[in-house]
């Protein structure tokens, strides 16, 4: 059975990126080409699915440059983003990765946390596209970590590193209230 989320912008949109994330095969460094957060759009590796951390250098290097390559990135808004890592952990549930290093769940959680902090005041000014977003879709993001989660604890690898306690936090590590109580 596929679930799927109708997101309230409506249809999803992919924008093939315009530069590498990488500016050379050493992954010396980003390109700050790449960047749209001030428009509220994430860039996402479409190889993380066979990957793991394309977006940081120690890792980045032990796979195809390729990966890093404009044809291979998106832009997706956040919300999108959390679907796409969850889709990931969903699709590699049997795979065994090295040091427990399973794909999708730890950017998954990670965004969660991004989201979460989205919920507070006092957040840097670049991120304003997406907290206007997050907050104006709070309801399909409650949605996609109840999905997280049914997905996440019918897995005991999974169940271990996911809990209502730790898709519900923000940077801080404080549990965001809001978010807690509706999952």
């Amino acid at each position: 059975m596929s679930t799927f989320f109708t997101l309230n912008q409506g249809t999803i949109l992919y924008v093939v990126a315009q530069a590498d994330y990488f500016c050379t095969s050493s992954c010396s460094s980003p390109n700050k080409n790449i960047s749209r957060t001030s428009e509220g759009l994430y860039c996402h590796h479409i190889d993380e699915d066979k990957a793991f951390k394309l977006s940081e250098k120690e890792y980045a290097l032990k796979y195809p440059f390729d990966y890093q390559k404009a044809e291979r990135l998106v832009y997706c808004n956040l919300l999108e983003h959390l679907l796409l890592h969850i889709k990931i952990a969903e699709k590699n549930k049997d795979i065994e990765m090295p040091n427990v290093q399973e794909l999708g769940i730890g950017g998954a959680v990670f965004i969660c946390w991004d989201i979460n902090s989205c919920y507070y005041r006092s957040i840097p000014e670049w991120k304003n596209a997406t907290r206007s977003k997050i907050i104006n879709d709070t309801n399909n993001y409650i949605d996609i970590l109840k999905y997280f989660l049914r997905i996440t604890q019918s897995d005991s690898r999974y169940n271990r590193i996911v809990t209502k306690e730790t898709i519900a936090r923000d940077f801080r590590g404080n549990i965001v209230v809001e978010v807690f109580e509706r999952i």
